[in-house]
């Protein structure tokens, strides 16, 4: 963080970090190190941990880790379900299927890192077409 905002761009950087760092990242920034708000995205894999983010730390981004094997499943969506509720845009990575990619994005999902970009746009395209 210290040399992204060396070179003035703290506030347009998201830094991806695991959620078990989330005490010596509140521990840098209350001891006044260089911090932005909504420069964090946690990766989460509970609500637990997704109340504590929005608790702790101004991010807009959270990112939920999906099974690769079912990425869609309830138990998942659930969670996505909540921490789009908590106003969080929640990022995931998916290689799913199309019917994968279509529960996750009606459940919250709106930022994806996949392979499949091809396939993924495929999909937002015909879900885009008026009918």
């Amino acid at each position: 963080m210290e040399l992204v905002a060396k070179h003035d761009a703290i506030s347009e950087v998201i830094f991806r970090v695991p959620y078990r760092e989330a005490d010596l990242l509140d521990q840098y920034r209350t001891s006044g190190g260089p911090f932005a708000q909504r420069t964090l995205m946690f990766m989460v894999t509970s609500q637990k941990q997704v109340a504590d983010v929005r608790d702790r730390f101004d991010s807009a981004t959270i990112e939920i880790k999906l099974d690769k094997s079912d990425p869609a499943n309830e138990k998942k969506l659930e969670l996505i379900r909540y921490a789009h509720n908590k106003r969080f845009i929640v990022e995931t990575h998916a290689e799913g299927r199309d019917d994968d990619w279509a529960k996750l994005i009606d459940d919250g999902v709106r930022i994806f890192h996949t392979k499949a970009t091809s396939e993924l746009k495929k999909l937002l395209q015909a879900q885009t077409v008026p009918k």
